[in-house]
């Protein structure tokens, strides 16, 4: 379950909190960044301090 809230929070987290390079989205050429980290970084930040099972 902790996995799929996880990738589930993505969804939410790189369209809406995301490096300005990645956006806007171009769904036919890819877009390279050395900016991800961002997103990933927060995602995993929310997983340990809000995941499920914590106050």
């Amino acid at each position: 379950m902790e996995f799929i809230a996880h990738e589930f929070f993505h969804l939410y987290n790189i369209k809406t909190i995301r490096p300005i390079a990645l956006g806007p989205f171009d769904y036919d050429r890819e877009n390279y960044t050395n900016m991800l980290w961002v997103s990933e970084g927060f995602t995993v930040y929310y997983d340990y301090h809000k995941g499920p099972g914590r106050k």
